[in-house]
């Protein structure tokens, strides 16, 4: 694997340049696959580049790695920071763009793309325009039929507010049976400002339906529940990422993890740091095995204070 990270450091340092120079962001995008010892490098760029479109800002595959997305949360073709995301499918000579997404209403600021994912199959992508309608927020599903990708469905939250930001964190199970979509900068009345939540939504047919309201039995004010989210393939555990919340000093960070029975969430533990770091925002990243029962947590600033 070391032509990975000879391409790598490669292209940061010209991306530092360019940074340095212009504060330019259009991409590209690098993507390194290997198997048996060899390595594939490739580089992908939008099919319209443009200055500032941030092209790449979030990625997304498929579990064959058949499929890739690739955000532009600044893309202007729906309105000034509107943004698109770009869909590429991987063929015999290497990758060839397929589409450009776009959300059906898209308008100014929104920034579609910010948060994406894709079902194993590759059949379906969800994709997160947190500041929609300004800042309620919004995510998109788009179904695969064929060579073309068709938006089915429009997600929001049935008590969204201005500023929740719905989809700023996004996991989906196969299928797309349950996607789960974070709004991090949900209020609430009796707590304070940007306390979190985590809505559920389940597949009905060709829509989806939100099933519940996730929120930490312990909620505290700026603690951004729903900072990172992860689902198990059967979609009925969620492991949620709360980065500020004061898991034994401030701003350490927790990790909820909430069961489905039925129809019916309850938060079964909660995690932290075996010792918790001020300011270490425990929970900024998750990732969940498909079974459950293993969970990867980042914590983006341990040992930095």
């Amino acid at each position: 694997m070391k032509l990975v990270k000879k391409a790598s450091v490669l292209l940061v340092k010209k991306l530092t340049k360019w940074a340095v120079k212009n504060l330019v962001a259009a991409g590209p995008l690098l993507l390194a696959a290997g198997a048996s010892g060899q390595c594939e490098v490739a580089q992908l760029e939008a099919s319209d580049p443009s200055m500032w479109a941030m092209f790449g800002h979030s990625v997304a595959t498929s579990l064959d790695g058949q499929y890739i997305l690739a955000g532009a949360t600044q893309d202007d073709e729906n309105g000034t920071s509107a943004g698109a995301a770009y869909g590429f499918t991987r063929e015999a000579d290497g990758w060839s763009f397929q589409v450009k997404l776009l959300a059906s209403d898209g308008q100014s600021g929104d920034r579609f793309g910010s948060k994406m994912v894709i079902t194993s199959d590759g059949k379906y992508a969800v994709i997160a325009a947190p500041n929609d309608n300004g800042g309620l927020g919004g995510v998109y599903v788009f179904e695969a039929r064929g060579a073309t990708w068709i938006e089915i469905d429009k997600l929001t939250a049935l008590d969204g507010a201005l500023g929740d930001g719905l989809g700023g964190a996004l996991a989906v199970s196969p299928g797309a049976q349950t996607i789960a979509a974070a709004a991090q900068g949900t209020d609430d009345n009796d707590i304070g400002d940007l306390v979190g939540s985590l809505y559920i939504f389940v597949r009905d047919g060709e829509q989806w339906v939100q099933q519940a309201k996730l929120t930490a039995s312990d909620a505290g004010a700026g603690d951004r529940f729903g900072s990172a989210v992860a689902v198990s393939a059967d979609g009925n555990r969620a492991l949620i990422g709360a980065a500020n919340d004061d898991g034994g000093a401030s701003d350490a960070g927790s990790v909820y993890v909430f069961e489905r029975n039925g129809q019916t969430w309850a938060e079964i533990d909660k995690l932290h740091a075996s010792i918790p770091d001020q300011n270490a925002n425990f929970g900024a990243a998750v990732s969940l095995s498909d079974d459950g029962n293993t969970a990867l947590i980042g914590a983006r600033n341990e040992g930095a204070a």
